[in-house]
């Protein structure tokens, strides 16, 4: 499986600290607001930051799906 791309988003209009989780040329969705407030200024401080899947979470049949990840730091932003 490809890597899955944590990107910052700081022109969010909902979230200045939003941060977006991407595979290929997907948004799968966001990281939950007290994550991403602790790594948007990792990611603005030049880290490069990815996932790795770990598990799908769904609790009933309808209900939202939300992916747990492993967040892995790559180093400086290229």
């Amino acid at each position: 499986m490809g890597s899955i791309s944590l990107l910052g988003e700081p022109n969010n209009p909902h979230d200045p600290n939003a941060i977006g989780v991407w595979f290929l040329n997907d948004r799968l969705g966001y990281l939950q607001r007290p994550v991403a407030e602790k790594l948007a200024p990792v990611i603005d401080a030049g880290t490069h930051l990815t996932a790795r899947f770990v598990c799908r979470n769904q609790f009933a049949p309808d209900s939202i799906v939300g992916l747990t990840v492993e967040i892995i730091e790559d180093g400086p932003s290229k």
